[in-house]
């Protein structure tokens, strides 16, 4: 009896480490690449609208534009480029959410931002001596034909544009956050179930219970957060080898800041359910010693004089 006891009481938890985990990775992509917030954080973090900045400085500087105190007007478009990409970022969350396969990812404001620096840039930038009016019209024109040229009005994510082939992932991509919200709900409600389980196959004995799901918590709280290290490790592998300079190595490390930023969440979950683990394996332990305390305890009796 003992056997199939055990030998019951080992499937479930299986099962339920299979299912906690599966769990762990749900809610970690909940909560970074299916959440605009992290998304815009993230760019944030990364510094994308300085280089945006930047990158435009340099084009007007190909142009022969020097745009005067070229660092007061970056420091001005900044705000503007960050709050415009992430009104995009979360138009395409939100064509996502509602299950849209073909998306169009509107640029104009960004457009129009850079259009608007541009403009500023060449006011505050010296004419030369001879110039017209109409010459400096012309190179405005010409400038903004080239940011036309450059960035599109709308990105469209559809099959006419991305091939027929693309309509495949496309779909899967659109439905993936439906996809992950049913699979959380249902690993949640196994979870339950499988506790409940355990607990019946060892007849609702808390020791019993208390040892088995803090086993199983450690096992997933430990293997939660040796994966969510694979970033923290992949930082330690780079510096055995060299890295060339330049914008790959800045691109290489923005990857890996990103790669971690994604992996904390599972961190915290996995840290979360080995505190659990360590909690139920002391009650445990401390309840077997207060049973023996409470049996070993004289009792006194009545008897007849």
């Amino acid at each position: 009896m003992d056997g199939v006891k055990r030998l019951f009481s080992g499937f479930f938890c299986l099962l339920l480490i299979s299912v906690l985990s599966l769990l762990g990775l749900a809610i970690t992509l909940n909560l970074t690449v299916l959440n605009p917030d992290f998304v815009v954080a993230e760019l944030r973090q990364l510094d994308i609208y300085s280089q945006l900045a930047r990158q435009l400085e340099s084009f007007l500087q190909g142009q022969g534009i020097s745009g005067g105190d070229g660092g007061a007007a970056l420091s001005g478009i900044e705000p503007e480029l960050e709050q415009e990409v992430e009104n995009v970022v979360r138009r395409l969350y939100g064509s996502v959410d509602k299950g849209e396969i073909g998306t169009a990812i509107y640029l104009g404001g960004i457009k129009e931002i850079m259009k608007e620096y541009a403009a500023s840039a060449m006011s505050l930038s010296p004419e030369p001596q001879g110039a017209l009016t109409g010459d400096m019209e012309a190179v405005i024109s010409r400038i903004y034909s080239e940011i036309d040229s450059i960035m599109p009005e709308t990105i469209l994510l559809n099959g006419s544009v991305l091939g027929s082939g693309a309509i495949a992932p496309l779909n899967l991509i659109s439905q993936l956050p439906a996809y992950l919200g049913t699979a959380q709900r249902v690993l949640i409600i196994l979870a339950v179930v499988l506790v409940l389980l355990i607990c019946l196959v060892h007849w609702w004995q808390p020791k019993a219970i208390a040892q088995a799901l803090g086993v199983v918590f450690i096992t997933v709280g430990v293997g939660c957060v040796v994966i969510s290290l694979f970033g923290s490790l992949g930082d330690v592998l780079l510096g055995f080898f060299p890295v060339p300079s330049g914008a790959y190595s800045q691109l290489q490390s923005s990857l890996l800041h990103l790669f971690k930023d994604i992996l904390m969440p599972m961190r915290m979950y996995g840290f979360g359910f080995a505190g659990a683990g360590i909690c139920l394996i002391i009650v445990s332990l401390l309840w077997s010693t207060v049973l023996t305390g409470v049996y070993a305890m004289p009792r006194h009796g009545g008897g007849r004089a």
